[in-house]
């Protein structure tokens, strides 16, 4: 009897022991995207975009930012402004053990996910990330940098090099709340 009480609260220990690791994996993501608790709500984003050498646009949106799944996600929708067509949806989520930031892109207009795993830092006004990749023109590493400017304003751009280029922009957002 002593035998089986013994194995009892051992295995109760563990059990206990593994959900008490979880709920600080669920806390360590939630104080994650406390830092980016400032972009909850609606935004007016005005975006550059390069398309391929000597071809980019400016387009404007509005973006609506929630926070999901229990506080350790966050998810945006775009909505083009001049067209009112729905873009697609971005959800991000952050692997507390790799230090990965992951950004889920459905391209409504694709019917597609696009998917990224970043390493990220966080920043006393954002973060800065990389990845690397590989499209049509061949493999390239990225980076990412976003800054709060206030409240109300933060700005976002990111560069891509391939072999034997420097960096560039192919993506810039300034954002205002709406």
């Amino acid at each position: 009897m002593r035998i089986f009480i013994s194995v009892l609260l051992i295995v109760f220990a563990g059990v206990a022991h593994a959900q008490d690791e979880g709920i600080d994996r669920h806390q360590a993501s939630r104080d994650f995207f406390d830092h980016f608790a400032f972009q909850e709500g609606e935004w007016q984003l005005e975006n550059f975009v390069m398309r391929g050498p000597n071809d980019s646009t400016t387009l404007h949106f509005t973006v609506t930012i929630e926070r999901i799944f229990d506080g350790m996600g966050h998810q945006s929708r775009w909505v083009q402004n001049d067209t009112g067509e729905w873009i697609g949806d971005i959800i991000n989520t952050y692997d507390v053990e790799t230090n990965l930031f992951s950004v889920r892109f459905f391209d409504a207009r694709a019917n597609r996910w696009v998917e990224s795993a970043q390493e990220i830092t966080l920043t006393e006004t954002g973060f800065e990330s990389q990845f690397s990749g590989e499209d049509q023109h061949g493999p390239f590493d990225s980076r990412t940098r976003m800054e709060r400017i206030s409240d109300d304003q933060y700005r976002q751009t990111i560069e891509r090099r391939y072999p034997g280029t420097d960096w560039f922009v192919t993506d810039r957002v300034e954002a205002t709340r709406d």
